[in-house]
């Protein structure tokens, strides 16, 4: 297990909305995509708790499942799971957790599969730092929806 809680927002471009600590659960069993997803989660604000299969996901799910707040997992696993069943599991104990999906040889496809989950979101490998932080922040204030309200005041946008 690797913790990272490096919460430097300094010199984050203006299009980037940091997080405020939150504890992300991150699935990815390429090193290399480990260890830059991480640092770039960590720069932006946000604690992570690292996984590098489904079933260390699952795992640590089940020690850390109160202070997870969201999920980001590849959607392709060298194993038979992919990340699609870590969230269908996931979400079997906790529906309302929120997930993002991020793949660079999987999209969601109507036509041949059911649509994604609620709270589940999909990003495309490569992706920008801001198309990270928007799709985990746009998660998370779904989830806490006060929170957001009290960030974003009427009359302000998101």
């Amino acid at each position: 297990m690797n913790v990272d809680t490096a919460t430097s927002s300094l010199f984050l471009p203006s299009s980037i909305t940091p997080g405020r600590g939150e504890l992300i659960l991150l699935a990815e069993d390429q090193h290399l995509m480990q260890m830059v997803t991480q640092r770039l989660l960590g720069r932006i604000g946000y604690r992570v708790l690292l996984a590098g299969s489904v079933e260390e996901a699952l795992l640590l799910w089940l020690e850390h499942e109160e202070e997870v707040e969201l999920v980001v997992t590849d959607y392709t696993f060298e194993s038979v799971l992919t990340g699609m069943d870590l969230i269908l599991k996931l979400h079997d104990r906790a529906p309302e957790l929120p997930a993002l999906i991020v793949s660079g040889s999987w999209e969601p496809d109507p036509r041949k599969e059911p649509p994604l989950p609620p709270h589940v979101a999909y990003l495309a490998k490569p992706y920008e730092i801001a198309g990270l932080s928007a799709a985990i922040r746009r998660l998370l204030n779904e989830r806490h929806p006060r929170l957001k309200a009290k960030l974003h005041p009427a009359g302000h946008s998101a």
